[in-house]
């Protein structure tokens, strides 16, 4: 998948997002005094490319029941925080219906097909400062193991 996009974008693995929903969704049942739900605070994401301006987060799913696993809570920060949200997947995996608004991109390993496109959104917010404070931290990282 590098090779395909290296000359046009950068491609960020395993890439971290404070989800802000479920924070503040923890907050109000801590401030109501009732049992808060056992919710992560951050999101995980397989892959974010970046072309230009436009954010692409990518989920990589390598089996029906990984995917199926999925929630809207899983991927509501990433839809959020992106343009694209699309699922990788081996050929034949999942079929277009079942992506709903995402993008359907599938690899053999060698190369990526578009078979559904991804409903692309035409402003985001801005990603938090924490967020890319973090992407500058592993950057000076990378370059300090060269």
């Amino acid at each position: 998948m590098e090779r395909k996009f290296s000359s046009r974008g950068v491609l960020l693995r395993q890439v971290t997002l404070w989800d802000q929903e479920a924070f503040d969704e923890w907050e109000r049942a801590v401030d109501a005094h009732v049992a808060a739900p056992n919710v992560p605070h951050t999101r995980r994401i397989d892959g974010l490319l970046l072309i230009g301006w436009q954010r692409t987060a990518i989920e990589v799913k390598v089996s029906r029941s990984d995917f199926t696993n999925e929630t809207h809570e899983k991927t509501r920060a990433w839809k959020g925080h992106s343009h694209r949200f699309v699922y990788l997947t081996p050929p034949g995996l999942l079929s277009p219906i079942e992506v709903g608004d995402a993008g359907l991109w599938e690899t053999d390993g060698r190369r990526v097909d578009v078979i559904k496109k991804a409903i692309v959104r035409r402003e985001v917010p801005d990603f938090p400062d924490n967020f890319v404070r973090t992407l500058i931290w592993r950057t000076a990282m990378a370059e300090v193991t060269r």
